[in-house]
């Protein structure tokens, strides 16, 4: 990428968001929310093995209960 390209990608990154503000990645719609639900089930680091709803749900614990809810409320949805 050009420094000019660069410099621009990031001119617009500061005028489009406060320099504090997070973005939200939170799926919005059916298909997004799939693809998330179904991402949990996979790891990086051994992609050969598919865990159970139970072990997804506790792997998202260290990332906090919010999410555990969240992944939760999907395995009623699309179970």
């Amino acid at each position: 990428m050009s420094s000019l390209l660069r410099y621009q990608c990031a001119k617009v990154q500061k005028n489009t968001s406060p320099p504090n503000d997070e973005p939200d990645f939170t799926p919005e719609t059916l298909e997004e929310q799939i693809v998330c639900y179904a991402d949990k089930f996979y790891s990086k680091s051994r992609p050969d093995r598919v865990l159970t709803v139970a072990e997804a749900a506790q792997s998202l614990e260290k990332f906090g209960h919010e999410g555990v809810l969240k992944f939760l409320e999907w395995s009623r949805m699309f179970e």
